[in-house]
């Protein structure tokens, strides 16, 4: 199916904080010596389709780091660490003023391997028409991922090499482009009409720890960005 370009669509971007999860005041993680937001909002203004970019964050040392971007101080009051519910980034989002934008897209910031371009790809391959959202898939290659999916058993003898393989595509939990009417009147943002665009593997890297901050920082020395 042809992808839709945007043309004169336009987009507001709301970056989650990396940062603000229940019961933890660590350091924040930096990547090439940025916050982890830093890396959503410099992605986010990459895309010209994006007019606005709001932070959603609730810790002080965070907000102070944002450039480029309105920060939302409202609470994190929610119990997950995954993406919160659709209702709750909504109440955020009205909190910037009026939303005048075509296209909201959200992008969780502990996912700072984004290729250059990703989210406009995103915003260009987004069909209103179908009506849901639209989220950045990824494809998990070899048999680990499918051990880890259930479709092989650990100790079968018929695995096969990853170049035969049927490719299996996951959320990368990276980039997620929907309306804001779709927002006011669904609960979920993935559902039966979610659409799917396929990018590079790095794209849904999470970085929860130090040590997910030093491998994705030599990702994007050696294969994301000069």
């Amino acid at each position: 199916m042809d992808s839709v370009v945007t043309g004169s669509r336009s987009a507001i971007a709301l970056v989650l904080s990396g940062e603000s999860v229940p019961g933890r005041q660590a350091p924040l993680l930096r990547v090439a010596g940025q916050p982890l937001v830093g890396h959503a909002v410099r992605a986010a203004a990459e895309a010209p389709s994006v007019r606005r970019i709001a932070v959603w964050t609730d810790r002080e040392d965070e907000a102070a780091e944002v450039k480029d971007a309105e920060v939302v101080r409202f609470p994190w009051n929610w119990a997950g660490i995954g993406f919160p519910p659709v209702a709750l980034v909504w109440r955020v989002i009205e909190q910037v003023g009026p939303v005048t934008e075509d296209l909201l897209v959200v992008l969780p910031s502990r996912t700072p391997l984004r290729p250059i371009g990703s989210i406009q790809a995103a915003l260009d391959g987004f069909r209103p028409d179908v009506g849901g959202s639209l989220t950045v898939l990824f494809e998990q290659k070899g048999n680990l991922g499918r051990i880890r999916n259930g479709l092989f058993r650990l100790f079968r003898k018929d695995l096969k090499q990853r170049q035969d393989l049927e490719p299996i595509y996951a959320d990368a939990g990276s980039v997620y482009v929907t309306t804001p009417a779709a927002v006011r009147k669904q609960e979920h943002l993935l559902g039966s009409m979610t659409q799917g665009i396929v990018l590079d593997g790095a794209v849904g890297y999470e970085v929860t720890d130090e040590l997910d901050a030093r491998i994705a920082e030599r990702w994007l020395q050696t294969v994301c960005r000069p």
